[in-house]
Protein backbone atom coordinates (compact mmCIF):
# COMPACT_ATOMS: atom_id res chain seq x y z
CA UNK A 1 0.00 0.00 0.00
CA UNK A 2 2.77 2.15 0.81
CA UNK A 3 4.04 1.91 -3.02
CA UNK A 4 0.22 2.66 -4.09
CA UNK A 5 0.59 5.85 -2.20
CA UNK A 6 3.93 7.07 -3.08
CA UNK A 7 2.85 6.38 -6.83
CA UNK A 8 0.14 8.50 -6.32
CA UNK A 9 2.15 11.32 -4.34
CA UNK A 10 4.41 11.50 -7.22
CA UNK A 11 2.26 11.80 -10.13
CA UNK A 12 2.31 15.11 -11.46
CA UNK A 13 -1.66 15.75 -11.62
CA UNK A 14 -2.28 15.31 -7.94
CA UNK A 15 -1.68 17.74 -5.61
CA UNK A 16 -3.02 16.25 -2.26
CA UNK A 17 -3.69 13.06 -0.81
CA UNK A 18 -7.03 13.19 1.24
CA UNK A 19 -7.18 11.19 4.12
CA UNK A 20 -3.92 9.10 3.59
CA UNK A 21 -4.30 6.22 6.22
CA UNK A 22 -8.08 5.55 5.22
CA UNK A 23 -9.02 4.90 8.47
CA UNK A 24 -12.66 5.04 9.61
CA UNK A 25 -12.50 5.30 13.76
CA UNK A 26 -14.42 1.48 15.03
CA UNK A 27 -15.23 0.48 11.62
CA UNK A 28 -11.67 0.07 9.43
CA UNK A 29 -8.39 0.39 10.62
CA UNK A 30 -5.61 2.42 8.78
CA UNK A 31 -3.98 0.86 5.91
CA UNK A 32 -0.47 -0.69 6.75
CA UNK A 33 1.50 2.35 5.27
CA UNK A 34 5.02 3.51 6.40
CA UNK A 35 4.21 7.23 6.87
CA UNK A 36 7.79 8.04 6.74
CA UNK A 37 7.93 6.90 3.28
CA UNK A 38 4.62 9.03 2.07
CA UNK A 39 5.72 12.21 4.25
CA UNK A 40 9.36 11.94 2.12
CA UNK A 41 8.32 11.51 -1.10
CA UNK A 42 5.32 13.93 -0.18
CA UNK A 43 8.46 16.59 0.05
CA UNK A 44 9.70 15.51 -2.21
CA UNK A 45 7.10 15.76 -5.01
CA UNK A 46 5.64 18.45 -3.54
CA UNK A 47 2.16 16.81 -2.28
CA UNK A 48 -0.26 18.22 0.02
CA UNK A 49 -1.45 15.73 2.83
CA UNK A 50 -4.92 16.12 4.59
CA UNK A 51 -6.07 16.28 7.97
CA UNK A 52 -9.82 15.44 7.27
CA UNK A 53 -11.93 16.37 10.33
CA UNK A 54 -14.49 14.22 9.67
CA UNK A 55 -15.14 12.75 13.37
CA UNK A 56 -14.82 9.16 12.18
CA UNK A 57 -11.90 9.87 10.27
CA UNK A 58 -9.76 12.25 11.78
CA UNK A 59 -6.61 11.38 9.47
CA UNK A 60 -3.86 12.66 9.29
CA UNK A 61 -3.80 12.37 13.40
CA UNK A 62 -1.76 15.30 15.13
CA UNK A 63 1.74 13.11 15.16
CA UNK A 64 1.48 12.18 11.33
CA UNK A 65 0.42 16.05 10.48
CA UNK A 66 3.29 17.40 12.53
CA UNK A 67 6.11 14.93 11.20
CA UNK A 68 4.63 16.45 7.59
CA UNK A 69 4.95 19.96 8.40
CA UNK A 70 8.25 19.38 9.75
CA UNK A 71 9.31 17.43 6.84
CA UNK A 72 8.22 20.77 4.39
CA UNK A 73 4.58 19.24 3.31
CA UNK A 74 1.81 21.54 3.11
CA UNK A 75 -0.94 20.44 5.07
CA UNK A 76 -5.09 20.95 3.82
CA UNK A 77 -7.49 21.11 6.58
CA UNK A 78 -10.81 19.53 4.79
CA UNK A 79 -13.68 19.16 6.69
CA UNK A 80 -14.80 16.43 4.51
CA UNK A 81 -18.31 17.89 4.17
CA UNK A 82 -21.18 16.51 1.86
CA UNK A 83 -23.58 18.78 3.30
CA UNK A 84 -24.02 22.40 4.27
CA UNK A 85 -24.79 21.47 8.03
CA UNK A 86 -21.39 19.18 8.01
CA UNK A 87 -19.33 22.43 7.61
CA UNK A 88 -18.97 23.12 11.14
CA UNK A 89 -16.93 19.14 11.06
CA UNK A 90 -13.95 21.85 10.35
CA UNK A 91 -13.47 22.49 14.27
CA UNK A 92 -12.08 19.03 14.23
CA UNK A 93 -9.57 19.41 11.88
CA UNK A 94 -8.65 22.75 13.10
CA UNK A 95 -8.65 21.53 16.74
CA UNK A 96 -5.96 18.11 15.35
CA UNK A 97 -3.88 20.60 13.51
CA UNK A 98 -3.62 23.06 16.77
CA UNK A 99 -2.45 19.27 18.54
CA UNK A 100 0.04 19.15 16.00
CA UNK A 101 1.57 22.83 16.65
CA UNK A 102 0.57 23.91 12.57
CA UNK A 103 1.19 27.43 11.91
CA UNK A 104 -0.96 29.55 9.84
CA UNK A 105 2.32 28.82 6.91
CA UNK A 106 2.32 25.44 7.43
CA UNK A 107 -1.51 24.73 6.71
CA UNK A 108 -2.26 25.31 2.43
CA UNK A 109 -5.57 26.47 2.87
CA UNK A 110 -5.01 29.43 5.52
CA UNK A 111 -4.43 31.22 1.94
CA UNK A 112 -6.49 32.70 -0.20
CA UNK A 113 -7.26 30.74 -3.43
CA UNK A 114 -5.12 33.27 -5.72
CA UNK A 115 -1.90 31.96 -3.52
CA UNK A 116 -3.37 28.43 -2.77
CA UNK A 117 -3.42 27.78 -7.23
CA UNK A 118 0.27 28.99 -6.78
CA UNK A 119 0.58 25.91 -5.01
CA UNK A 120 -0.69 23.45 -7.15
CA UNK A 121 1.88 21.15 -9.42
CA UNK A 122 0.49 22.36 -12.43
CA UNK A 123 0.94 26.35 -11.46
CA UNK A 124 4.34 25.06 -10.21
CA UNK A 125 5.25 23.66 -13.84
CA UNK A 126 4.20 26.57 -15.64
CA UNK A 127 5.99 29.11 -13.70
Amino acid sequence: MTDRMIAAIEHPLVDAIGHPTGRKIELRAPYAIDMERVIEAAARAHTMLEINAAPDRRDLNEIHARAAAEAGVLILVDSDAHSVRNLDLMRFGIATARRAWLTPAQVANTRSWAELQKLRKRSRAAA
